[in-house]
């Protein structure tokens, strides 16, 4: 009678090697698959691609499926799955190289998709604006989103000045300002000037000559006079009939242009800005102003998921890339009507020909 340590280790032993054969029978060969097929870039140009990339066919909604992998070294292989509809669209489809990236996503939704999305964005952006206005003169909101706003705003826009791309956008605008148009505005703001300096002359003088023998506050009299200036009803007036000429100058038109893509830039990159919408979003005190809209199952839409339930091989693939920060590209297999439609919205990509 066997004793039950020993069938304890010849079971031990039978599970190792089935392991072992599992193994083996599942680890990538180191040969390429005998129905691997040779490609070659249809540009002429040596095709520089990963080790090793996901190819995948779509159907008629341009849902993906994975149908093989495509062998980036040495030379491109595509080595289709054991499938029969994998192997007819491995032979009869435009074989073509994208970037695994977020616009290629956007590129694979459908029109109706995409109105889809549009509408759930305007719906959130709606439901956010007027629910953010209706709280504006509530005291929880002064009090916990006014100054975080105000600070990611100032902070922005200083950070967005001090770009060397910026600064030097404005110095090319001032050296190429209109001059007529700078001196029509300058022209209209000494009379204003003058007339308030002749009006408070005797004052301005009195204050400057005691400020000498230590009595009144010169400069504090002509900050005054400063301050009549800039509320003279005839001084915003005339701004608002000659500024814009000026501003409308080529130069200062694209220094505007830039410093606005600079602000959005840099507002993105503030991590604040993340965290105030979820906060914005969540805030079941906003929820009861306005039009409750939240972009219900946005994301799901945008990768193409057709239920709670439902996997897209392509999106899981293009999801995870990005969420550890790293580049890929993939192989779609296309029919020509849906690589004529996607070029429209990802581009042309990498066509690959079949060699031999």
């Amino acid at each position: 009678m066997i004793s039950l340590p020993w069938l304890y280790r010849f079971i031990s032993v039978l599970l190792l090697a089935a392991a072992a054969a599992a193994g083996w029978f599942v680890y990538p060969p180191s040969q390429p698959p005998a129905d691997a097929v040779p490609l070659a870039a249809a540009s002429g140009r040596e095709a520089e691609l990963p080790n090793s990339s996901p190819a995948f066919i779509l159907d008629e909604t341009q849902h993906a499926y994975q149908c093989g992998r495509l062998l980036g070294s040495p030379t491109p292989l595509l080595a289709p799955y054991a499938d029969e509809r994998c192997i007819h669209q491995t032979q009869a489809t435009v074989l073509v190289v994208y970037n695994a990236d977020l616009r290629l996503l956007w590129a694979l939704l459908t029109e109706g998709e995409r109105a889809e999305i549009a509408q759930s964005v305007h719906d959130t952006t709606y439901w956010l604006r007027n629910s953010v206005q209706a709280s504006l003169a509530e005291p929880f909101f002064a009090k916990e989103y006014r100054p975080v706003v105000r600070d990611i705003l100032r902070s922005s826009l200083e950070r967005t000045l001090e770009r060397p791309t910026v600064r030097d956008a404005f110095e090319r605008a001032l050296v190429g300002l209109d001059r007529k148009a700078l001196e029509a505005v300058v022209a209209g703001i000494v009379p204003i000037a003058t007339d308030h300096f002749e009006a408070k002359l005797w004052t301005n003088l009195q204050a400057l000559a005691g400020g000498w023998l230590g009595g009144h506050d010169s400069a504090g009299s002509l900050s005054e006079m400063l301050v009549a200036v800039l509320n003279d009803p005839r001084l915003r007036t005339h701004l608002n009939a000659t500024l814009p000429a000026l501003v409308a100058s080529p130069g200062m038109a694209d220094a505007a242009m830039l410093t606005a893509v600079e602000f959005a830039d840099v507002l993105i990159e503030d991590p604040r800005v993340p965290q105030l919408i979820q906060q914005l979003l969540t805030d079941r005190r906003l929820a009861n102003f306005g039009r409750n809209t939240v972009a219900e199952g946005l994301p799901r839409k945008l990768l193409k998921l057709r239920s709670r339930t439902d996997h897209n091989p392509l999106s899981a693939y293009v999801v995870g890339l990005v969420m550890h920060g790293r580049s890929g590209r993939l192989l779609l297999m296309l029919t020509p009507l849906q690589y004529e439609r996607l070029s429209r919205s990802a581009g042309m990509g990498m066509v690959l020909e079949r060699r031999g």
